[in-house]
Formats: structure tokens, C-alpha cells, sequence
């Protein structure tokens, strides 16, 4: 009868006949002398190669000790020395730009081609004459774009395309470093950035003590026909010790980097310079959540101090910075505005320092221009005329107009792929007044009850030492509006509705007023003045609050927000408390409200945006139409920044940060069903940003996090961008949402707004219709949805999908289609990869 046997039972035991006939193993004792093997300790190679070979060299060093094989202290103190004279040498980009010229001899244009190989020519013979300059990347770009806009024809750009983008990527980096006594610092951070990638990618299977047992069992699973990328991932883990020194070199030289100014006469770190800085936000904070063991927590101590340094700038310099800029004005004239434009461009934050800087203020017309700085920043999505200091009344006005919206597609118009949108996009031209809406693509629709961009627009905001000021006396509201022109006469009130706003801004809070009786004050105050805020046709009336002098974690607290709007009677939407009202159209709040009962977990500022969580419950009367529905809260989180250039860093520092903030408050919540909202605003009249780009952006970098998004239970992630061609083109609305519902591959569908077939509402339209992901998945499509679509409890099939994965570890037959899918689109890759013949 048989019996079971485990790992590690003893089935027999064997006796051999002659054992002295066994030889057994001697330890070797003497030195193992490989050819090829240098000394550990060997002396840099800067003397005996060029620049771009020393670190190409050096680079790939690293990367095979990162892979597993034996890379000791002295080797990577040798390779950091063969690093830091190569980046510094000034003929660095000049040797790796010439690399790719000089393939391109004879397949471009003969003047393009000697105007590139003279500048490279004469800067060689300035450096061997002692001239410190450094090599001008922009120039090669510069000559590049012109030559490319020579080219008329599509197939020959296309082709001229190809041949320079390997020429153009080589110069890139040099144009984005900084610092002149280190040119090469981009280069060897886009290099640096790779391998921690890559190390995290590896340890994130190992870490959060995690046995070794379940980790390679976890691979297994994940890499069923791939074995070798498993044992090249075990490989790499088996040398931890080593490959954590290398990434511990690289997080310091990130660190000393940050904290020396570029314009030192000492290099302390080899990305000194590097714009790219800013983009190792989203490893360091990977590493920084890494526990399990010793060497985990060192690199995870060490990312988190190098974060808080790196981090919102300190109090001390925003207030500084701001003050600065304010001081300046005075005098200004008509370049007050390029100042504070440029406070904007750097995004430098100031919601939660702005009582703090009025309170700093040297006299009310130094108030005034505070509020002129914060006017700017809060309405930048808008077109901003004629400020106006009001110094007797502390008070400042000035006009605004409604910029115009992203347009949308028409009914009748196809869009199955980004080059038929990036087509239209080039053909439909806002200037081309030959061709009628109805003929167009893309149309230009002002949204139902918005005012029109055409109507001038008058905003107040006034400064007040305490509510009692506006509501013991009782005038002094009245007196408030007497700065309207509507309320004079002087202008007729706007024909649409409404279009003026008041902002009162109160410097002190009383004591004893919690929010909900501060709430009811002020409603209470606009509710006597009714019939004197519709005879300045004001449309919104806030009030601003400070919450606390004190800091808290080396920042204040954001101050309170009261908003009324006048489509409410001006009573007060709690959904939009302490949420700057410039910007709540942006957030989309409107989608979450209908099925889910909210409860704001807070706001988080940092340098790349602001984040607002709130903790969604499913109302009652939603649950009734899904029975099934998971009745558990979830978290919505919503994240907005502002930029003027749209990049893979821009977007994956917000990402990065909005996980911070939910994992910050994951405990108040269950996981699971969670859902983030991203939305980068850029300026619709001179922000040129092409949809291709966005949409493989924001692909590439959640599939690198989708890890984190799974384990953080987010659901789904939703990405929003307006995006346009060139100044002339019509500016769209992308919008890309993501989720994983097999658990193995990421569905990402894109979408742009379109006009339904009554043309009277803004729907979702999907670009690459005929995809299998939306055939497939069955959860994820929102095609002909309105735009307004509030969002659902749940999604098609997720009980069976979560019942399969629980009972058996696989997957739910619906799922099957997306996988196969994915395969197709693979395999097809891989056999154009090897050169095979499409049919």
C-alpha cells in the first residue's frame, strides 16, 4: 500500500560495496586566475578611451553587476571614478552626437549633414584651444526641426523622421543639463534611472518579507513559459548586498545633486544639472516603501530622507520667492504680468501660505498684489484683463473672459486609431473659416450653462480682518457689490445668466466657529442680500478661511473654502467644501456625487499637483438597481496639476504622489474597487501637446506601477489631457482608462469627446473601435456614454471574475478574449522584430 511522501523523507538508505573507490571534493585553496579578469581594484580607463566609450563601458558595469554577477565595493568605486570623468568631460556629447552623424552621411540633406559636422569640427578646435564652453545640443535639434519643416512631402518627412531620431535622442540629453562642469548629467541619469527600475523590479518580488519559497513560486506562476526570465531575476536577488551598494551610490549622488547649486565651482555628484531630478520621485518613493530585512531598510531609510529633502520647497523659501515677486511689481507697468507668470510656470504652490504672506504684508497695496499673484495662479485656465487695486477698500478687481473648450468630434466622424485622430487633428484647422461646423470633424461647442467666451466677466476679491466686518454692519456687504458694473448700471447684466464672482478672504477665524456654523453664517448673510448679489450679477460668491496659525509636518494647513453658488439659491454644496472653486470643474465631482454618499479624507499639496480623497459610500437608492453591488466604501481620489509641457516625468511624479496620498489613508478604507483620477491641465491656446505622445506616456507608466495600483486595490485609473497639434489645430480631450480585471494584462482604452447624434451632448467615443478590448472585456468600454456618466457601482462580470480567481486560481471565461488578444499583439511584434514578412 502506498503511503505519502513529503520534501525532505528518507526513502532508503545506500550502503556501497567499495566507498573507497569514492573521490570527495577538496576545497580550493590557491588563486583562481581567469583571463579577462582584471584586478578588483584596477585603475580608471579615463586615460585610455574616449569619453562616450569610458562611460558606455562603465554604464554596462554596472547594469551586469545589477544582473547578478560579482561587482565588490572597489569595482563600483572604480566604475563611479570612470562615471564622473566622463560626464564631466566637455567632449562627451560631442563624440556620442557624432556616433550617429556620422551613419548619416550621404542619406541626408549634403548642407544639413556639413552645418552639423562644422559645428562639431569647430568645437573640438575651441576646446584644444582652451575654451571651458559647452558643446550647443539645442543647435543640432535647432537644425534638425528646420530642415524638417523644408520637407513637404509626408513620405520623405516621414523617412527624413527615421533616419535623425537616433541623431536627435543622442543630442536631447546634453539640452537638458544644467550645470557647465558637468555636461554629460541627464545622459547618466536617464542611465542610472534604468537600473533602479530594473533593481525594483526585481526586489518587489523579494521584499515586504515575503519567504524566498512563496517569491519563486509567485515568478513561477506569473512566467510559465518564460523560465529563463526567472532565473534571471533569482540570479539578480542572489547578489542583494551587492546590487543595493550600487543603488545606494546612485541614491546619493541623486542626493548631493539636489542639495548643491549648479552654479558650484565643485562637481559633488555626477547628475549635477540634470533636469531629470525631478523624475526619480517615483523610484526612490518605490524603494522608500520596501521592508523585510536589513538591507531593505537601509535603502528604504535612506530614500525617505532624501524625499523629505527633496520635497514641497520649505515655507521660508515659497514665502520668500512670492515676496520677491510681489515687491517687484510695484512700478512695474505693463510687465507686472511676466513675474508672476513665471512663479506660475514653476508651479510654485502658495494655497497654504497665503494668510501667513498677507499677514507679512508692509501695507494694504502689498495685500493687494498678493492677491494679484494669487488671482494669476487660480484663474490660469482663464483669460486674464485689467486688475485694478482698490487700496481704500482693500480690494482688487479685474476682468476675465471663459477660454474656449476643447472641441469635439462629430457624430458621423471615425477615429479608429491614433494616426486617423492625429490626421483630422492636422486637417481641422480653428482658422479655417471656409468649412462650416457640419462639415468638419471637430466642432467648437460652448457646454450647456457655461458662459460664453466671448462675455466679459468682472471677479472681486476682498480682504476682511473677520466675518463680523461683513455682517454686523449691515451695508458693508452691500458696499462689496458696488464695485460691479452691472450693479451701477453702467453694464447690462449678462444675457446668459450670472457671470460675476465675489472672494472674500477673512484673516482671522473665530475661535468657537467650527465649520458647519461658519457654513450657516455666511449663507445666512447672502440670503438677506439676495435680491442686491442678482443686481451685480454675481454668480458665485466664496469665502476663504484660514484653519490654523500653526505648522504642522513643515507646512500650514490648507485654509477652509465656502462656496454659494447662485443656481443653488446660494446655499452651500457641501460636496465642494475646501475646494478652490476656479478649479472644481476640473475634478469632475459632479460623476461621483450621483451613486455615492461622500466624506472628504483630505488634501494633499505637493510640488506636482493637489490631491483630494474622499471616502465614497454607495447610496442606498444605487444599491437597489445593483443588488449585487459591493457595499463596502472605496476611495475616489482626485489629482490635478497644471503644466506648461506634458512629459513621462510630469505625469509619473503625480501618479506616484496620488498612491503616496492613498496609501497615507488606505487603513480608513477597505482595499478594493478603489479609483484614481488624473487630470493634467495645460493651456488650450499655446500648449502644444500631441495625443501619440500622450496616450504612450500614460500607457508605459501605468504598466510600470500597476503593481502598486493592485496592491493599493485601485480599480481603475482614469487619465485626462487636452491635447493639440499646433497652435492653429483644434485643442481634444483624451481621456485613457486603465484597469486590470484578469490580474495578467492591463487594459488601457482611449477615448476622445464626441457629439451624440442629436448633436446636443458630449459623449465618449472610443479610438480604435474595432479593438478586441472592447469586445472582450465587457467592464471597461464607455463608448456613446455622455460625458457626465456618473460612475457605476460596478462592473460587468467582476463577481464571477473574483469568484473564479478565489476558487481556482484562474481566470473568468471572459477574460479569456483580452489575453488573446494580448498574444496576437505580441506575437506579431516579435515576428517583426526578427524581420518576418506581415501578410
Amino acid at each position: 500500500e502506498g503511503a505519502a511522501l513529503a520534501a525532505g523523507d528518507l526513502i532508503a538508505n545506500l550502503e556501497l560495496d567499495n566507498p573507497e573507490n569514492v573521490n570527495t571534493a577538496t576545497v580550493f585553496k590557491g588563486d583562481l586566475k581567469v583571463n579577462g579578469w582584471g584586478p578588483v581594484n584596477a585603475p580608471p580607463s579615463s586615460a585610455n578611451s574616449r569619453p562616450h566609450i569610458i562611460l558606455k563601458k562603465a554604464i554596462n558595469r554596472l547594469k551586469c553587476g545589477m544582473a547578478g554577477y560579482v561587482l565588490t565595493p572597489g569595482a563600483i568605486n572604480c566604475v563611479m571614478h570612470d562615471i564622473s570623468d566622463a560626464v564631466t568631460d566637455p567632449l562627451l556629447p560631442v563624440y556620442e552626437i557624432n556616433e550617429q552623424l556620422s551613419v548619416l552621411n550621404g542619406r541626408i540633406d549634403g548642407s544639413l549633414y556639413k552645418e552639423l559636422e562644422k559645428l562639431i569640427t569647430d568645437f573640438k578646435e575651441n576646446s584644444a584651444g582652451g575654451s571651458k564652453s559647452r558643446f550647443p545640443a539645442d543647435q543640432v535639434k535647432h537644425l534638425i526641426a528646420l530642415q524638417m519643416g523644408r520637407v513637404k512631402d509626408e513620405s520623405e518627412r516621414a523617412g527624413f523622421n527615421a533616419l535623425t531620431t537616433p541623431l536627435v535622442n543622442a543630442a536631447d540629453p546634453y539640452t537638458k543639463s544644467r550645470s557647465d562642469l558637468v555636461p554629460g548629467a541627464e545622459r547618466v541619469l536617464d542611465s542610472f534611472l534604468d537600473i533602479l527600475r530594473e533593481w525594483i523590479s526585481v526586489e518587489r518580488w523579494f521584499c515586504d518579507g515575503i519567504s524566498y519559497a512563496d517569491s519563486v513560486e509567485n515568478l513561477r506562476k506569473v512566467n510559465k513559459s518564460d523560465v529563463s526570465k526567472v532565473l534571471q531575476i533569482c540570479r539578480s536577488h542572489a547578489l542583494l548586498k551587492s546590487t543595493a551598494q550600487v543603488v545606494l551610490t546612485i541614491i546619493n549622488a541623486i542626493a548631493e545633486a539636489g542639495k548643491t547649486d549648479i552654479a558650484s565651482e565643485k562637481v559633488t555628484s555626477v547628475v549635477l544639472g540634470a533636469d531629470g531630478l525631478e523624475d526619480t520621485t517615483p523610484c526612490l518613493t518605490d524603494i522608500a516603501s520596501m521592508r523585510g530585512n536589513e538591507t531593505y531598510d537601509v535603502l528604504s531609510q535612506r530614500c525617505r530622507n532624501v524625499l523629505i529633502e527633496e520635497s514641497l520647497p520649505s515655507i521660508e523659501e515659497r514665502m520668500g520667492r512670492i515676496l520677491k515677486v510681489v515687491r517687484s511689481l510695484e512700478g512695474s507697468g505693463d510687465d507686472a504680468a511676466k513675474p508672476i507668470q513665471d512663479l506660475i510656470n514653476d508651479n510654485v504652490q502658495g494655497s497654504d501660505i497665503l494668510f501667513p504672506l498677507i499677514n507679512l504684508a508692509l501695507n494694504t497695496k502689498e495685500q493687494l498684489s498678493i492677491l494679484e499673484v494669487t488671482a494669476r495662479k487660480l484663474y490660469r485656465t482663464y483669460i486674464l484683463k485689467e486688475f485694478t487695486a482698490i487700496v481704500d477698500k482693500t480690494s482688487l478687481k479685474f476682468t476675465y473672459f471663459n477660454k474656449p473648450e476643447a472641441s469635439i468630434f462629430s457624430s458621423s466622424s471615425k477615429v479608429t486609431s491614433m494616426t486617423d485622430l492625429t490626421k483630422t487633428l492636422s486637417q481641422s484647422k480653428t482658422s479655417d473659416l471656409s468649412r462650416s461646423d457640419s462639415e468638419s470633424s471637430l466642432q467648437s461647442v460652448e457646454r450647456k450653462g457655461r458662459v460664453p467666451s466671448n462675455v466679459a466677466r468682472t471677479a472681486i476679491m476682498k480682504i476682511c480682518d473677520s466675518f463680523a466686518d461683513v455682517h454686523d454692519d449691515l451695508n458693508a456687504f452691500i458696499r462689496l457689490l458696488e464695485d460691479f458694473p452691472q450693479y451701477n448700471g453702467s453694464v447690462p447684466p449678462c444675457e446668459f445668466g450670472p457671470a460675476n464672482v465675489l472672494t472674500v478672504y477673512l484673516l482671522s477665524n473665530s475661535p468657537e466657529s467650527d465649520q458647519a456654523s461658519m457654513g450657516k453664517n455666511i449663507e445666512l448673510l447672502l440670503s438677506r442680500n439676495l435680491e442686491e448679489l442678482e443686481k451685480a450679477d454675481v454668480r458665485r460668491v466664496t469665502f476663504v478661511v484660514p484653519k490654523d496659525n500653526n505648522i504642522e509636518e513643515g507646512q500650514y494647513l490648507l485654509p477652509s473654502v465656502y462656496t454659494y453658488r447662485e443656481t443653488a439659491d446660494f446655499k452651500e454644496d457641501h460636496l465642494y467644501r475646501d475646494i478652490e472653486p476656479e478649479v472644481t470643474y476640473q475634478l469632475e465631482m459632479l460623476r461621483l456625487a450621483k451613486n455615492f454618499s461622500l466624506s472628504c479624507l483630505g488634501s494633499h499639496l505637493s510640488p506636482a499637483g493637489q490631491i483630494y480623497l474622499y471616502k465614497a459610500t454607495p447610496k442606498s437608492s444605487a444599491l437597489e438597481k445593483d443588488k449585487k453591488a459591493n457595499k463596502s466604501p472605496r476611495i475616489f481620489a482626485r489629482a490635478l496639476s497644471f503644466v506648461q509641457d506634458f512629459s513621462a516625468g510630469t505625469f509619473e511624479r503625480l501618479l506616484v504622489e496620488s498612491f503616496n496620498a492613498i496609501d497615507s489613508i488606505k487603513t480608513a478604507v477597505p482595499a478594493g474597487d478603489n479609483h484614481l483620477f488624473i487630470n493634467v491641465v495645460s493651456d488650450l491656446q499655446t500648449t502644444i501637446i500631441d495625443p501619440v505622445d500622450v496616450e504612450q506616456v500614460v500607457v508605459s507608466i501605468l504598466k510600470r506601477h500597476d503593481e502598486r495600483a493592485s496592491r493599493l486595490g485601485i480599480a481603475e485609473v482614469e487619465a485626462k489631457a487636452v491635447c493639440k497639434l499646433s497652435e492653429d489645430s483644434h485643442p481634444i480631450s483624451l481621456r485613457l482608462v486603465a484597469s486590470n480585471p484578469t490580474g495578467f494584462v492591463q487594459v488601457v482604452n482611449t477615448y476622445v469627446e464626441a457629439a451624440d447624434e442629436s448633436g446636443n451632448k458630449r459623449v465618449f467615443k472610443s479610438i480604435g473601435g474595432t479593438k478586441a478590448n472592447l469586445a472582450c472585456s465587457g467592464d471597461s468600454s464607455w463608448e456613446d456614454m455622455e460625458v457626465t456618466t456618473p460612475y457605476p457601482l460596478t462592473r460587468p462580470f467582476d463577481t464571477q471574475r473574483k469568484a473564479a480567481l478565489k476558487s481556482s486560481d484562474t481566470l473568468y471565461c471572459y477574460d479569456l478574449p483580452a489575453l488573446f488578444e494580448a498574444a496576437v499583439e505580441n506575437q506579431w511584434a516579435n515576428a517583426s522584430g526578427v524581420g518576418t514578412s506581415r501578410p
